[in-house]
């Protein structure tokens, strides 16, 4: 029998021990694809208060080799470039644990990750998927100029560039001259009945707690105005990140401490777990450059109050959810508001289809092992 052809993943996130949903979504495709390949990831991950300077750390997860490099991040003056430096070393002792010949390359967002070029062999095959919604949000403008070299590189190097969605794929051509392909994230998930709503109807999202992108603040206080018509809602938060704070104390400010919970990180499954207990999922953000919480929501047949911010707009249709054009916050809080009066008129089964039927796994699967077929 024919060994299985090695699929070296380096991804500019994953799962790691200070951030369990970092980049689930491509762990996820590490997996699936791993049926067919031999799956490789290497990640490095910067730690504040690392004891020493390198640490490696390599399990089999599911049938996927995880070779994850945690190394001290510099706090001084020349962090920069010494954490530049470090991330290049970390890729260097990850690759030593590497037995098994690599037969392809594939990136997923090839800044800093881009750097594995230099250190495997040029014959081998590169892919590079783009993720990453600085294309849609100005903020490929303002990557360092290294960053951004190593980027241009990699789409140079690549033998197949694909993108998550058309606002991605027409995004990283204007920005980078790249063509793409789209692929869009494979998508898992279960239909399951409502819960009881005599102790409340029960809102869920879920995202890194980062404002510029998600809105979190617009969020809250839609949801407040809501309240106003709907006092039986109660919103709980997934996710963790840089501006808990902030967040923090917006529900503060609203009145909100018995209302609004903020239930941490989570890892993939734990919030696949929890889509059962929920009547409905909400998503106020500015940019998505697909909407993988939206659309596993979807895919567990829970319907969507979402805005309009690019990946979602090609997913969420009548049968599923409630799209809102961004900056409408008297629409969005009406939408609310219906949906909390007729989220019972949504199937579950007819939800979960409605998507699974475009991105769910094993179509996914089968235009990525096609890919990797095309160029081995």
């Amino acid at each position: 029998m024919e060994a299985k052809k090695h699929i070296l993943v380096v991804p500019q996130w994953y799962p790691n021990k200070t951030d369990i949903q970092l980049g689930g979504f491509i762990q996820q495709q590490a997996r699936l694809i791993s049926s067919d390949f031999e799956v490789t990831v290497l990640y490095p991950h910067p730690l504040h208060d690392a004891h020493k300077d390198f640490d490696c750390e390599v399990k089999i997860e599911e049938s996927v080799r995880e070779i994850r490099v945690y190394y001290k991040q510099d706090q001084g003056i020349l962090r920069r470039l010494k954490n530049f430096s470090r991330f290049k070393k970390a890729l260097s002792i990850g690759l030593k644990q590497i037995e098994t010949p690599i037969d392809l390359c594939h990136l997923h967002v090839p800044m800093r990750s881009g750097l594995i070029l230099e250190q495997i062999e040029k014959d081998i095959p590169v892919v590079v998927t783009s993720h990453w919604s600085g294309h849609l949000n100005g903020e490929y403008d303002n990557l360092p100029a290294k960053e951004r070299k190593l980027y241009l590189t990699a789409l140079k190097r690549a033998k197949k560039i694909t993108s998550v969605s058309e606002d991605l794929q027409k995004a990283l051509t204007k920005n980078t001259g790249a063509r793409s392909s789209v692929i869009p994230n494979p998508i898992f998930g279960t239909p399951t009945p409502y819960p009881s709503n005599e102790k409340g109807v029960k809102i869920l999202t879920v995202g890194d707690l980062n404002n510029q992108t998600k809105n979190y603040i617009g969020l809250l206080e839609s949801f407040s105005k809501a309240l106003k018509k709907n006092e039986n809602l109660f919103l709980d938060i997934i996710g963790d990140g840089p501006d808990r704070k902030m967040i923090l104390h917006k529900i503060s400010k609203l009145g909100l401490e018995e209302k609004v919970k903020l239930l941490g990180r989570m890892s993939q499954s734990e919030v696949q777990e929890r889509f059962k207990d929920y009547h409905f999922f909400v998503n106020n953000s500015i940019t998505e450059t697909f909407g993988m919480a939206i659309a596993e929501a979807i895919a567990n047949g829970r319907p969507v109050v979402c805005t309009a911010s690019g990946g979602p707009n090609h997913f969420i249709r009548k049968e599923n959810g409630l799209l809102i054009p961004l900056g409408e916050t008297a629409a969005y809080v009406a939408a609310i508001n219906k949906m909390t009066d007729n989220y019972l008129n949504y199937n579950p089964t007819e939800i979960s289809n409605s998507i699974l039927a475009i991105y769910g796994e094993n179509k996914v699967k089968e235009e990525w092992c096609s890919l990797y077929k095309s160029i081995l």
